[in-house]
């Protein structure tokens, strides 16, 4: 059974359309009789505004019912089904309607079999014809809103990704993990070997992975270490840093450098102004069909102290507001900690 949710007015277009279908519809058949007998009776008259007005109110009943149901979002067959049953609801009340509208101004009605069934017939063809062009324009709204989305999220990934490549790869994170390196070749070559191969790592994934638009977990985990490691070099004891990842999240999908973004705000704006430093924990776990992914550092989060380098969590906003409409992000200050919160959907 579909759930019920907030059904938006009809755009200015549905009414348009409305007006201009049904008007026509009433045209032709006032053409009919005028060019047959020259002249519009008084009944046609009368008859065709009781049908245009009927027409609009209970089409648009309609269109509260399908998208209330969520009937659009069903497989074609079972929605088809769904506005023949209904057409033919639909088709007894505006009989009823327009036999009223005729005897309130005076008219006589013919109520033979013959007559009844064949205005019922010609009601529930015209409703369920009116909810084919209905479902074929609701489809093509939906797919220039998802056009238009896909490009929104298109534009954001790419100033993610720049955004991401210029934190790494700005002056004073090159200068000062060159620096680190250059400080340890003599004093632990292997270590420094071993730094160089994190920065190249840290470049490369940001260039290719910053092409996709989904990654595992574990993929992320892995530039997010190197990164750190990379830190941990420049901070030495001053960092440290905790992983708790619940195994069942390791192959869920999540946008690229998801987790890299809190972890570099927990480093740029909390360690790294500590004297003593401070660690870095990242949790995950899958509960029920949600990701909850949880970075916490030693800080403290002032979120009205405006921030020159924040372009990467505003970025990621755009982007998880654009691909989980229903996400949930939290930051918070507990205990001298900073506490960031996501929930996103899990998806393998």
């Amino acid at each position: 059974m579909s759930k019920n949710r907030t059904i938006l007015p009809p755009k200015p277009i549905f009414w348009i359309l409305q007006f201009l279908g049904w008007g026509f519809l009433i045209f032709l058949g006032v053409s009919e009789e005028l060019v047959s007998k020259g002249f519009v009776s008084y009944r046609t008259t009368v008859s065709s505004l009781i049908i245009g007005i009927g027409s609009i109110l209970l089409t648009s009943l309609f269109r509260l019912i399908i998208l209330r149901k969520n009937w659009l979002r069903l497989p074609f067959p079972r929605m088809i089904i769904k506005f023949l049953i209904w057409s033919g609801i639909l088709a007894i009340p505006f009989y009823l309607y327009m036999i009223l509208g005729l005897v309130i101004f005076s008219f006589e009605v013919n109520l033979t079999l013959a007559d009844i069934t064949s205005q019922l017939l010609s009601n529930f063809i015209i409703f369920f014809i009116w909810s084919l062009f209905y479902s074929t324009y609701f489809f093509i709204q939906n797919s220039r809103l998802q056009e238009l989305n896909n490009l929104r999220l298109l534009s954001a990934q790419k100033d993610m990704e720049l955004s991401v490549l210029k934190s790494q790869l700005n002056p004073h994170f090159m200068f000062n993990s060159l620096n680190s390196i250059r400080a340890l070749i003599d004093e632990d070559p292997v270590v420094a070997k071993n730094s160089i191969t994190q920065l190249s790592n840290i470049l490369r994934n940001t260039l290719v992975l910053g092409q996709e638009k989904f990654i595992y977990l574990e993929d992320e985990l892995k530039i997010v270490t190197d990164y750190l490691n990379i830190e941990k070099v420049r901070f030495e004891e001053r960092l440290e840093t905790e992983f708790n990842i619940d195994e069942k999240t390791k192959r869920i999908k999540i946008p690229p450098f998801l987790i890299q973004t809190f972890v570099e705000n927990g480093i740029k704006h909390g360690i790294s102004k500590l004297t003593k430093g401070g660690t870095i924990i990242i949790n995950t776990k899958k509960v029920e069909g949600s990701l909850i992914i949880k970075v916490i550092n030693d800080g403290i989060y002032d979120k009205d102290k405006p921030s020159v380098t924040g372009i990467g969590l505003t970025n990621l906003k755009k982007r998880l507001a654009l691909i989980y409409p229903n996400y949930s992000l939290s930051i918070e200050n507990k205990a001298h900690k900073v506490v960031t919160t996501l929930s996103i959907p899990a998806s393998n």
